[in-house]
């Protein structure tokens, strides 16, 4: 059983220990607690959060956060957009729904994207994009991170609400 194993270690003595309790974990159970929540992702095969002595999730990273996961948020910064063009993205592509848009100025805009975790139109906006004439700086999803999970499910009426 550890408690914050690697609570003012070093970068070097991190890793080091990080292997280690991989190493004891293939033969032995580890129960290891801490708040260093990237660090149990980086080290353990199962989580389980507790938030006021009752289990609220058990299973693996990837498990935790698929059910988290409603929509993927999509940030996509282009550059020679016009309204017309803009307006076509989501009637174009399908499953899309833009949640914000800032203009930069000179047909430069910053969209807020969403779209269902089983879709992926990146390659459709891609096109949309193309043949709109648009030039792509930017295009990046958010991606869900093991605090967000544990946040929404120990802060009083979730962190999302």
């Amino acid at each position: 059983i550890l408690d914050e194993p690697v609570s003012g270690l070093d970068p070097n003595q991190i890793v080091e220990i990080r292997e280690l309790i991989k190493d004891l974990g293939r033969e032995k159970m580890v129960i290891m607690s801490s708040h260093i929540l990237q660090e149990i992702a980086a080290t353990v095969d199962r989580i389980v959060i507790i938030n006021k002595g009752e289990i609220v999730a058990n299973g693996t990273t990837q498990e935790l956060m698929a059910s988290f996961q409603g929509k993927t948020q999509l940030t996509l910064e282009v550059q020679g957009v016009s309204e017309e063009s803009l307006d076509g993205l989501t009637t174009q592509v399908e499953g899309l729904e833009l949640t914000g848009s800032k203009s930069e100025g000179d047909g430069h805009w910053v969209l807020s994207i969403e779209y269902d975790r089983d879709a992926d139109p990146r390659e459709a906006i891609f096109n949309h994009a193309k043949v709109s004439d648009w030039v792509i700086l930017e295009m990046s999803p958010y991606r869900v991170q093991l605090e967000d999970v544990f946040r929404d499910l120990t802060v009083e009426g979730g962190a999302r609400a």
